[in-house]
């Protein structure tokens, strides 16, 4: 017969006093209800601090620019280099400007499936035919010419309500 050390057996861990007194299933049922009120009164503070922020500070909250307010900022081409950059963001506000108005995904269009998605827009045609005059078959386009899609983007995007999408 062997003999083990004394110790070396399994050893009985017991619960430091009595086990009636531990919480029943209402206590951790109730511990569970106040630790999720207070997650959701915390997350209900935190989100109406981000929703008053800018007022409670002051500054005047401006919405973004819209795509006519932005070509009517637009500056005039200075030289013959600058020609094809003014054309192509006149391209792209018209197009911004399609979108904003129109829920239409006009980046992914061309130029001629805009124009048969709108035809009855004033000075669409035209301004589309001119900027891709110049970026595509390399035209130059003069001062004057300058102006007129200018003068023909900002009419399409001041519009008066005549444009529709056509089906």
């Amino acid at each position: 017969m062997t003999q083990t050390p004394q110790g070396s057996g399994p050893v009985a861990l017991e619960w430091p006093g009595d086990v009636r007194d531990l919480p029943t299933g209402a206590g951790w049922l109730g511990l569970v209800v106040l630790a999720v009120a207070v997650v959701a009164a915390l997350a209900w503070r935190w989100r109406r601090r981000a929703a008053i922020a800018p007022a409670a500070v002051g500054l005047p909250v401006m919405p973004p620019p819209t795509a006519a307010a932005l070509l009517a900022a637009l500056a005039m081409p200075g030289d013959a280099a600058a020609v094809e950059a003014f054309a192509a963001e006149v391209k792209r506000l018209v197009r911004l400007h399609v979108r904003e108005r129109f829920g239409f995904a006009a980046f992914a269009a061309t130029s001629e499936e805009l124009q048969r998605a709108l035809p009855q827009a004033p000075g669409l045609a035209p301004c589309l035919s001119g900027c891709d005059a110049v970026l595509f078959a390399a035209a130059s386009l003069r001062a004057d010419a300058a102006a007129r899609l200018r003068t023909d983007a900002l009419a399409f995007a001041s519009g008066d309500g005549r444009a529709e999408l056509a089906p």
